[in-house]
């Protein structure tokens, strides 16, 4: 079994060149792609295999990260035609806390702005310290951003904005780079992200929703009552105001170096079902007996037609 990670799921939008994402386009050709290929797991096989019911499946699960208005605007019509279903991932602070993710601030602004300009800005701001502008050794060093194609500026902004800050430093500077620039937190917000109508829709639709913690915060850095808190709160949110079919839980930034045997503990102790993380190989028997709170997903970009939209090509 082979599950697959998507984001951003949308047409181009010339006021935000820079950002990445996959077109709907090609979303169409992949979802194609991988029909003729390999075929999709059944939800109802899946949650089976998940319950220990059936050995491990063969096909393709489809999950999506991060809540965005794009799974409701153009992937849970295509899946719906296509009669497929997915996972869908929330970062619930987005509605328990009405406020905008670091981690999405910093997309709209990179693709808006983009780095060189963005990095001025932090060292102007005097909120950050000198050394996080080196590529000194840290826990997250050569782990991060290994398959996408950025300059050094975008990965020195993305590393302090993501991995070495933490929660309510990023806070601070995301909301200091969004006034130097003139932009509406609030706006982007309203633009980003799901409803919580718009979740229980696609929950009576088929789809399967999940918990992306709160504040979409690498897992390792928090301390062991934020770690829990993220979980939990985050867990009984959706299922309290879902119920969906499974309990799951997807961890943010998701690599293995960025979480823990504690968090496998906190899932546990709530009864999650399982739990997804992120490396590029096949869901198989042994994980789903052994290992069921760090399933294993591929991103979409390393399978035909998942390539980040390059609005200058000419294919």
């Amino acid at each position: 079994m082979k599950a697959l990670m998507y984001h951003y799921v949308r047409e181009f939008d010339p006021t935000l060149p820079g950002l990445k994402f996959l077109h709907i386009k090609d979303f169409k050709k992949q979802l194609n792609y991988l029909a003729s290929n390999y075929g999709f797991v059944s939800r109802n096989d899946f949650i089976k295999a998940i319950k220990g019911e059936i050995t491990c499946p063969k096909g393709i699960v489809l999950t999506f990260d991060d809540g965005l208005k794009d799974h409701f605007k153009f992937v849970l019509p295509e899946l719906l035609r296509n009669d497929l279903w997915g996972i869908f991932y929330i970062s619930t602070g987005v509605l328990q806390n009405q406020r905008t993710l670091s981690v999405h601030v910093v997309h709209f602004l990179l693709a808006k702005y983009g780095a060189e300009k963005i990095l001025k800005e932090i060292k102007e701001s005097d909120l950050v310290h000198n050394d996080l502008f080196q590529d000194e050794h840290y826990i997250h060093e050569s782990k991060i951003y290994l398959k996408q194609e950025i300059s050094h500026e975008e990965y020195i902004v993305k590393k302090i904005l993501n991995y070495s800050l933490k929660r309510q430093e990023k806070e601070d500077l995301c909301s200091y780079l969004m006034s130097a620039f003139g932009e509406d937190e609030r706006v982007l917000h309203n633009e980003t992200y799901l409803t919580l109508d718009e979740i229980q829709e696609m929950n009576k639709s088929g789809m399967i929703i999940g918990s992306h913690a709160i504040s979409h915060q690498p897992m390792v850095e928090l301390n062991d009552l934020e770690s829990s808190r993220e979980i939990e709160d985050s867990v009984t949110f959706i299922e309290s105001n879902v119920n969906p079919p499974l309990s799951t839980f997807c961890y943010p930034h998701g690599l293995k170096h960025t979480f823990s045997l504690r968090e496998t503990k906190t899932l546990q102790s709530l009864k999650v079902d399982f739990s997804f993380a992120v490396e590029s190989r096949d869901i198989l028997d042994s994980d789903l007996k052994n290992d069921i709170h760090s399933l294993p997903r591929y991103d979409c970009n390393e399978f035909n037609y998942g390539k980040v939209y390059n609005a200058n090509s000419t294919s």
